[in-house]
């Protein structure tokens, strides 16, 4: 989707916030090219949940009736003791969710949700194999240079390549992300293969000492999806992700429901990965040059939103790139609209660890008391407000041109 003479806007990344950016440049008829370093399009199967804001973006990259043929809707988000089971509070989600904030709540595969976003996106569009090793301005240009020795000439740059980001580390220099000291099991189970009754286990995190699991359905309920959190002091691998067994996680869990050691039981293969962010940053953008997602604001997923931010990031990005006329102007007045969001959602986050994985048995037995009383008054807890997370509609704020948001 380049036009002769015109240089395009570089997307550097083909992740969830990649491919977003480039289906709304596209929707916006801005060119752009997006460089891949992988050969294919694709990410290690994992669940992962989309509330209202980003669904909106969905939405506008007219891609909701795949997307609905392949996500749970989860009725309600359920809190659990980590040994009993026991519900310590519930809210509402669907159909409460769409009704309240005009968008439904999603949990989907990822690699379902990396499928359908690409279909978004003009095939020849996309450069496989191209990991980008460097870039720099020239004038009224940036040139992006990748490990194959191409380079490509662009009117903007937006990196959009994960907290070890090429492009994070061009504008700002070298700075290695902060090992959290925890890490997380990634697994799916079949839910044909499992027992009829743990096949109908619902959506919830069970809270326990040192960790957290969460569990929901995806893939239109065939798998079930297991994120379990559980605290490391030490990160010992040079990979920041690996394979692992299942008497690993099992030894983590030890103790916990037996549900949880069910669904370990029953799948094929689980992934651990270190769990990594940073702190926020006071300036994401250089010229013609800004990052976006895990790039600008690597968080941990603890409010399920790190890839609602990246969403939301690159719908801006992409409708202020098509409606003003200076790719600098429009990349520093997106910076300066997300900066202040992310970062309260970054520190959210980080700020849920204490109540998730309370220590203490009196501790917990106080952060359950408190889970009740939230429970009784539909409040989500002290965490966020859920109206500011799931009540923003980026779409709404940021119409683009005329033509396509007509």
């Amino acid at each position: 989707m380049t036009r002769e003479g015109e240089r395009p806007v570089v997307v550097v990344g083909g992740g969830i916030g990649g491919l977003t950016l480039a289906g709304a440049l596209a929707k916006f008829d801005v060119p752009f090219l997006l460089l891949e370093q992988a050969d294919e399009l694709g990410e290690v199967g994992a669940g992962i949940q989309i509330g209202p804001n980003g669904v909106h973006v969905m939405r506008f990259l007219g891609i909701m009736e795949a997307l609905s043929k392949l996500a749970c809707l989860p009725p309600t988000y359920n809190a659990r003791d980590w040994k009993t089971g026991k519900l310590l509070y519930s809210m509402p989600r669907n159909p409460y969710f769409a009704e309240k904030y005009g968008a439904p709540y999603y949990q989907i595969h990822r690699a379902d949700l990396l499928n359908t976003l690409q279909t978004a996106v003009p095939e020849d569009c996309i450069r496989l194999g191209q990991q980008a090793t460097g870039l720099r301005e020239e004038g009224d240009a940036v040139i992006v240079e990748t490990a194959k020795g191409e380079s490509f000439e662009a009117s903007a740059v937006i990196g959009a390549d994960g907290i070890h980001s090429v492009a994070r580390e061009a504008l700002f220099g070298p700075e290695k992300p902060r090992y959290t000291g925890m890490v997380i099991y990634r697994l799916t189970a079949e839910t044909a293969k499992l027992d009829p009754d743990l096949a109908k286990i619902g959506p919830g995190t069970y809270h326990g000492p040192h960790g957290h699991v969460t569990i929901y359905p995806i893939s239109a309920g065939r798998r079930i999806n297991f994120a379990g959190a559980f605290e490391i002091a030490e990160w010992q691998t040079e990979s920041w992700s690996q394979e692992c067994s299942k008497d690993e996680v099992h030894a983590a869990f030890v103790g916990w429901h037996p549900d949880l050691h069910g669904l370990i039981d029953a799948t094929e293969r689980i992934n651990k990965w270190a769990l990594f962010d940073r702190d926020p940053m006071p300036q994401w953008t250089k010229g013609r040059v800004s990052i976006l997602g895990d790039a600008a604001h690597p968080m941990l997923p603890f409010m399920a939103q790190g890839a609602c931010m990246a969403i939301e990031d690159a719908y801006v990005a992409a409708s202020l790139l098509a409606r003003m006329a200076d790719p600098v102007v429009a990349l520093k007045r997106y910076e300066n609209a997300r900066r202040e969001r992310t970062a309260k959602v970054q520190l959210g986050a980080r700020s849920r660890v204490a109540s998730l994985h309370e220590p203490s048995p009196i501790g917990r037995a106080m952060r359950n008391l408190n889970y009740l009383v939230s429970g009784l008054f539909r409040r989500e807890g002290k965490r966020f407000d859920p109206d500011w997370i799931y009540g923003t509609n980026v779409v709404n704020e940021f119409p683009g041109p005329a033509k396509v948001a007509a």
